[in-house]
């Protein structure tokens, strides 16, 4: 009986000593990555559309824990050779990870440290699943790619898409009801009321919470790789019909009732409503899918099933199977060999590999933190409450050929795409009383540049001609870039509209070209860079009725924004003006 030994508990345990190499290399992987993951999730915080993720984060620790708790210990592997391969493919996505977080560091890039973050945890996942059959396992590393949003804008395009796609059927819908209205871009306008249809404003409907919604649910049910993209996606179209639903909703409840459904805890309820109403949608979708998309039985077919290529490659696809197929069991008490018990602990990483791979990670945590600029958080909180006291008096009345009407406070909903503070001065121009423009200094934007184009196109205007131009910045040298636009819309004709940016310290704000789709690794940089203060102050110059041809007039427009810019940045750092 020399050749087998029984294996004992606290054997057992000393099998599983691996646990403590694993736990250090996926606390090393967190650490190396906190610095950049941090300024990531806070940016993500600060978009409603994403701030489902702390309930993906929840729901992946709560699936790897009480499926770790339940899933049997693999069996032994009998081959020298694979244990050392299977051993190495960990390392080698650890490697992969280390080079993508270098990267991110170069660049400053939150979103690409997030990547690297998730292939991190992709070699910590594969060592788990080298120990125990866990269901599902790669389904649970999936749902943390729900806490990157895709790059190069692509996420945003989508959910302009999808506002005008709801506009537009919603404008239909109304149409057959017989509601007088006028669709203008993502503007519902009723003859006393108006709504902008902000996919961002229905709150728990969104299209990326659902999204979300429908990956936990099937990851919840094991469901197949292929049941879930096909969940994700009626997902979408789900939220894409309530949208519809609840826009022709609140506009017919005001049109023949006169009550206000887009404001307030009634609001709030609908959303909770709708939301469940989604809810038992997908689960009516997802069993439509499990009859759809289950495995063929192969005794229903005979001898022709266990033949038929197509039947075979189908039912492998869309079988609910644990990693690396069917496992036995290795309990505690079952007698293995001296060699199995030896390959077995072989088999996951010793402490000296753990801690040779976890050094790369917490190296490059310490330079983000000695290399990275810090956040100046008081500074950009005493910034916030400069610029809130702005009132009447800190532009003066006379701004060149400009002569100022009026002032008004603006206080808006925080994701508002023009910022959730405004302080809107109105001035008349001097020898052209029919042109009226708009000083407005609109914050805070976080993580980056803030296009108002794109804000004016949601809200139905077209743009004509954007341009991005630079000029000397007589107080701290340099040069600080500006975009102006030309803008049209169908009632009130062609528009002016310029604007230029600076945060806390008052550094000018880089705004996107217009080939930036040609510069991926600038968009990857720029994403959710956070500078030395997340805060971002924008300056915009507004007039309708203009016309292009009119370069005096334009002039003036942009001189108007030149001296504003100068007076708000003063007063916003509180700089002495000598």
């Amino acid at each position: 009986m020399s050749g087998t030994t029984p294996l004992s508990s606290a054997e057992t345990t000393d099998l599983r000593r691996w646990k403590n190499p694993v736990l250090l290399f996926a606390t090393a992987v967190l650490l190396g990555h906190a610095p950049l993951a941090a300024f990531h999730l806070r940016s993500l915080w600060q978009q409603e559309q994403y701030q489902y993720f702390p309930f993906v984060i929840a729901a992946a620790i709560y699936f790897l824990w009480s499926r770790w708790q339940q899933a049997p210990d693999r069996s032994s592997v009998t081959s020298s050779q694979q244990n050392k391969t299977g051993a190495a493919l960990p390392l080698w996505i650890a490697a992969v990870a280390v080079m993508t977080l270098i990267g991110a560091i170069l660049l400053v890039s939150p979103w690409l440290a997030f990547v690297s973050l998730n292939i991190g945890l992709a070699a910590v996942f594969a060592m788990l699943g080298r120990q125990r059959a866990i269901p599902y396992l790669w389904g649970i590393w999936l749902l943390l790619w729900l806490l990157i949003p895709l790059p190069l804008g692509v996420d945003n395009r989508l959910i302009t898409y999808l506002q005008k796609l709801s506009s537009q059927l919603s404008s239909a819908i109304l149409e057959l009801l017989g509601i007088l209205h006028l669709m203008s871009g993502n503007v519902l306008q009723l003859p006393t009321k108006e709504f902008f249809v902000d996919e961002a404003c229905s709150g728990i409907i969104s299209v990326m919470s659902m999204i979300a919604c429908a990956a936990i649910y099937a990851v919840w049910k094991n469901r197949s790789f292929a049941h879930l993209i096909a969940l994700v996606l009626m997902g979408v179209t789900w939220a894409l019909v309530l949208n519809v639903l609840r826009i022709c909703l609140i506009a017919a409840v005001f049109h023949f009732f006169d009550y206000d459904l887009s404001t307030g805890a009634v609001h709030e309820a609908l959303g909770l409503m709708l939301f469940l109403l989604m809810f038992l949608a997908l689960v009516s979708t997802d069993y439509l899918l499990l009859l759809m998309l289950s495995p063929i039985d192969t005794a229903l077919l005979g001898g022709i099933g266990q033949e038929n290529l197509f039947v075979r490659l189908w039912n492998r696809t869309q079988g609910n199977r644990t990693e690396d197929g069917e496992s036995t069991v290795a309990a505690s008490g079952e007698t293995l060999s001296d060699a199995e018990a030896e390959g077995r602990i072989l088999a996951w990483p010793r402490m000296s590999t753990a801690v040779a791979w976890s050094i790369p990670f917490l190296i490059l945590g310490i330079v983000q933190l000695i290399w990275m600029p810090s956040s100046d958080t008081a500074g950009a909180a005493q910034a916030l409450e400069r610029a809130l006291a702005l009132d009447d008096q800190s532009l003066p009345r006379t701004l060149g050929p400009w002569i100022r009407d009026s002032f008004e406070a603006v206080e808006r909903d925080a994701y508002s795409d023009f910022g959730k503070y405004s302080r809107t001065y109105r001035y008349r121009h001097q020898h052209n009383e029919g042109v009226i423009a708009t000083v407005s200094l609109d914050f805070p934007y976080l993580g980056g540049w803030h296009d108002l184009c794109m804000c004016y196109l949601n809200a139905g205007w077209t743009i004509h001609d954007r341009s991005i131009e630079s000029r000397e910045d007589p107080q701290r040298g340099g040069n600080w870039k500006f975009v102006v636009g030309e803008l049209e819309d169908s009632a009130m004709g062609r528009a002016f509209i310029s604007f230029a940016g600076f945060d806390a310290q008052g550094m000018a704000a880089e705004p996107a070209g217009d080939a930036i789709l040609f510069r991926p690794w600038f968009r990857l940089r720029r994403r959710l860079l956070l500078k030395v203060s997340p805060q971002l102050f924008q300056v915009q110059v507004f007039a309708s009725g203009t016309s292009a041809e009119d370069q005096e007039l334009r002039q003036d427009l942009q001189q108007l924004l030149f001296d504003s810019r100068v007076k708000f940045r003063n007063s916003v750092t509180a700089t002495q003006v000598e």
